[in-house]
């Protein structure tokens, strides 16, 4: 598998050699409006690499090895334009612990910071002379809190889940992963009352948050706004309510 690595100058040559040819199609008052997202592009990712750059420079100081190589990507997905890849190659066998506990240990602060970070073992990527690599990839992802409507909406599969819903309440769920985020542990709910919102399960949970003590955030894969919200705090069993999804429909039919 053949990759082509950027340095962070050549990535915004790139860009405003794009914004050039723009310019000739579009006109200079598009080019004004293109200038406000490439230089966001250009900001998010100099934060991201500031990040990168102290872990890399924390992996160095622990793996004191001349031919461990470290190289950058850039890779756009759909509208994000700002993933970046750390390549970590030519390794040991005992240098992968290392790896993984500096980068697990920085999983929470970058989260913290907008930040999403994902990381894995890639034996078979052999690129000129990389080989035995470890890639860390890094993603801004945005989010704010939101107050929930009165009522949000919990969906499950599974009757063992269902059960355990009852007995234990919502328990923050781990290793989530969706789209190339890592998520906290979470509890994923829908903040509405639309008829095109009942989605997601078999069996439906009502979850009064009245009195609920929890803070939630828009979901980190949907843009601000959308329906899907998240916690981190679990949820117990005297918030919630099993309902019949059927009826449910054919309430907020009537809405």
């Amino acid at each position: 598998m053949k990759k082509e690595f950027h340095s962070l100058n050549e990535e915004i040559s790139r860009i405003k050699e794009l914004l050039g040819v723009k310019k000739k199609i579009l006109g200079n008052e598009t080019l004004k409006k293109d200038k406000v997202s490439i230089n966001e592009i250009v900001k998010s990712r100099q934060l991201i690499l500031s990040y990168i750059k102290q872990i890399e420079k924390e992996i160095k100081k622990n793996i004191k090895d001349s031919n461990v190589k470290y190289e950058y990507e850039f890779r756009e997905y759909g509208d994000s334009k700002d993933n970046i890849f750390l390549y970590i190659c030519n390794l040991k066998e005992e240098h992968i612990k290392i790896i993984e506990k500096i980068s697990k240990k920085w999983e929470k602060k970058l989260l913290e910071n907008n930040v999403s970070t994902k990381h894995w073992k890639e034996d078979d990527l052999i690129t000129g002379e990389l080989r035995n690599c470890y890639i860390l990839r890094f993603k801004t992802i945005k989010t704010q809190r939101v107050k929930p409507q009165k009522y949000v909406y919990h969906f499950t599969n599974s009757e063992e889940n269902r059960d355990n819903i009852l007995k234990f309440g919502l328990i923050p769920k781990t290793n989530i992963n969706w789209k190339w985020i890592d998520y906290p542990p979470a509890i994923f709910a829908i903040n509405s009352d639309g008829v095109r919102d009942i989605w997601g399960g078999k069996y439906l949970f009502r979850i009064d948050t009245t009195n609920l003590k929890n803070k939630w955030w828009y979901d980190l894969n949907f843009p601000i706004g959308y329906v899907s919200i998240m916690t981190f705090e679990p949820i117990g069993p005297e918030y919630l309510e099993l309902i019949d999804i059927d009826d449910e429909i054919k309430r907020r039919k009537k809405l």
